[in-house]
């Protein structure tokens, strides 16, 4: 038996609990690694929480992985198509969850107690998922995840939280309206990728044609950091590019 990681966002945390919780998804792209790792039945899942940096539950693996299109995570189009039949060791409401900044947790997990709190240096460990995690910090995170399910110690959410788990619309026409979700700093400084000098030139053509279109049909867009200064002199002046598009 071991543990992975599976991260959620606030919005599909949300859509798991509003479910039957039997069901956790990943992108096809992990489909190579989760073969690779022979994750199946027994093995468990810790469950993390994107943005407002909490630990929310334990998923036990029940099946070999699948695919299956069926709309859970998100209303219409679901990317978390490669899929497993859990069985929840523990779920807590977002309130309960516990947040990686916790004394107790920062102190004891083996990423996080030798660094500061501000600092940023342990987030490629929730970079994505699934992801193999050490046993002993999982050990004791599920241990301290039952005893939440008892106690239901409530962790307040502070104002950047709150921030954090707006879920922000645009209009695609007159009919319809789509949610969207805007990265923070903090997601885009996980993991830096180094490109070829031809790599980053295509990154740059893909980048540029799909803000050309979001512009088309006037909506803001929002473009990585890292990009900005190659991308920007390419489009029209004016354009917002600090909201989120897709």
């Amino acid at each position: 038996m071991k543990y992975y990681l599976d991260l959620f966002s606030p919005e599909t945390a949300k859509a798991f609990e509003n479910s039957n919780k039997d069901v956790s998804g990943f992108r096809i792209s992990r489909k190579a690694y989760i073969n690779n790792q022979n994750i199946g039945p027994g093995d468990k899942l810790i469950c993390y929480v994107t943005r407002i940096q909490r630990f929310v539950g334990i998923l036990e693996v029940k099946s070999k992985s699948y695919i299956d299109n069926t709309p859970i995570f998100t209303k219409d189009y679901d990317p978390f198509i490669l899929r497993f039949k859990v069985g929840p060791i523990v779920w807590l409401p977002l309130e309960k969850a516990i947040p990686i900044h916790e004394d107790r947790v920062w102190n004891n997990l083996s990423f996080t107690k030798n660094l500061p709190k501000d600092s940023k240096n342990w987030t490629y460990n929730v970079f994505s998922s699934p992801r193999l995690w050490p046993k002993e910090d999982c050990i004791f995170l599920e241990k301290a995840l039952l005893e939440q399910a008892q106690t239901l110690f409530d962790y307040p959410f502070s104002d950047d939280d709150q921030k954090k788990l707006k879920t922000q619309k645009i209009r695609i026409n007159e009919k319809k309206e789509v949610s969207v979700s805007i990265p923070d700093e903090e997601q885009e400084e996980k993991e830096q990728v180094v490109l070829s000098d031809k790599e980053q030139r295509n990154s740059i053509l893909v980048q540029t044609k799909l803000a050309q279109i979001g512009e088309r049909l006037g909506l803001k867009i929002w473009l990585p950091n890292s990009d900005r200064d190659d991308l920007l002199p390419r489009l029209k002046s004016g354009v917002s590019y600090a909201a989120s598009v897709c």
